[in-house]
């Protein structure tokens, strides 16, 4: 019974659909070619709502969204990512003559909002539709994964979930969405 109990504490359940081909099969070979040489085949979506309206306009919650995505795009298996992080820094380093080094967050919502509004008039303002609603108050980050096992989004999801405190202190909640985390779920079904 003891040591039963213990290996049933041990036991995980990876749905990684890739695992069930050889790993000469062509379709583990594509996967691998496309893991090593782009992206990622599967992907996560980090939805974060807030209760405010134009949330995501305001310096602080954005830094906290670019740590966030900074941390979990360290995971060597996360290829990209993508977020409204990514469109505001773009266009605050424009704004100071392509400077890497410069803060990709303004530090005032005024300027952030000049710069989202600079954007949607000289940009492709459909492209913010991809990371941001309209008021401001909800927000998606993409995650590409060079892998579609469970264990590595539970990995990220463990990494965006440590952010609980700091988030709900902006008043911002996270749902999770796309293939990689429908695999993740799945896989808890399982197991319980």
């Amino acid at each position: 019974l003891v040591l039963g109990g213990f290996g049933a504490s041990r036991v995980w359940i990876d749905t990684s659909f890739l695992a069930n081909f050889q790993p000469d099969s062509d379709i583990a070979v594509t996967d691998a070619f496309v893991n090593e040489y782009f992206d990622g085949t599967s992907k996560i979506h980090v939805v974060f709502e807030a209760e405010e309206v134009e949330a995501f306009k305001n310096p602080e919650a954005l830094n906290l969204l670019l740590e966030i995505q900074r941390d979990a795009s360290a995971n060597p298996r996360v290829g990209n990512s993508l977020g409204l992080t990514d469109y505001v820094g773009q266009i605050s380093r424009m704004m100071h003559g392509n400077d890497s080094e410069y803060d990709p967050i303004p530090a005032s919502r005024a300027l952030i909002n000049q710069y989202l509004t600079a954007y949607a008039m000289l940009g492709d303002p459909g492209s913010l539709d991809k990371v941001v609603d309209e008021e401001f108050g909800t927000t998606n980050l993409t995650l590409q994964l060079k892998s579609d096992s469970s264990a590595l989004i539970e990995e990220i999801v463990d990494t965006i979930e440590s952010y609980a405190e700091p988030l709900s202190k902006l008043g911002i909640q996270v749902r999770y969405a796309g293939s990689g985390y429908k695999a993740y779920v799945f896989a808890d079904l399982l197991l319980q």
